[in-house]
């Protein structure tokens, strides 16, 4: 089709986002993270990604307790659909990232001997004051990573970014892939997340 006229569009296109990736977020103010940081130096930890970010082997009910009780309240505020019934099963851990201290870039559906999951939730109970380790995130789904055309022209940034705070909780989807980037400050930033499979009202016969 020859190109040197120029086109007249009597018809145009609009974006429609099918496919949002939600990434939710609440801030509690009534939980004790000194508490819950005591608790956590009492465990022990193994190797997750090197020496210098640790995850907890074993870790106890009472270590976790007020972190999952306020987040399954909340959970329920999520407009999922079908709405959110009860919550299967979940993983609960505690990480220490140390400075110098990362995660690599992964995913959470089948990260436990393979049991799928639906949702990661991430609580912060001990952040650094200065030179806070950002969360980021990038969505895994095939035209942003495979091709170039929408990657370049659309994508403009490879990773979302997200800032932690204490006593902020955060959920997304298993499928979103995440990393801690490097903890440049001088103290240990402690953080739980628990990879969850969730029942709704739809899974109800």
């Amino acid at each position: 089709m020859p190109m040197s006229d120029k086109l007249e569009i009597t018809h145009r296109f609009e974006k429609n986002e099918f496919w949002p990736t939600p990434i939710w977020s609440v801030t509690y103010d009534h939980i004790d993270n000194r508490k819950i940081e005591e608790k956590v130096r009492e465990l022990k930890f193994v190797d997750y990604n090197g020496p210098l970010l640790l995850e907890s082997a074993h870790t106890e009910q009472l270590s976790y307790s007020s972190i999952i009780k306020e987040v399954y309240l909340s959970l329920y505020s999520i407009d999922f659909n079908p709405s959110l019934l009860k919550i299967k099963d979940f993983k609960p851990k505690f990480y220490i990232c140390k400075p110098n201290g990362c995660s690599s870039l992964d995913h959470s559906c089948e990260s436990d001997r393979g049991q799928e999951h639906d949702i990661c939730v991430m609580y912060f109970v001990k952040v650094p004051k200065e030179k806070i380790p950002t969360i980021s995130f990038r969505d895994p789904r095939t035209l942003i990573l495979g091709n170039n055309f929408f990657k370049n022209k659309n994508n403009t940034t490879e990773y979302i970014k997200f800032e932690p705070s204490e006593g902020t909780a955060i959920v997304f989807p298993s499928y979103l892939q995440y990393k801690v980037d490097v903890n440049l400050s001088d103290e240990d930033f402690i953080y739980f997340k628990s990879n969850m499979a969730l029942a709704s009202m739809g899974d109800v016969d």
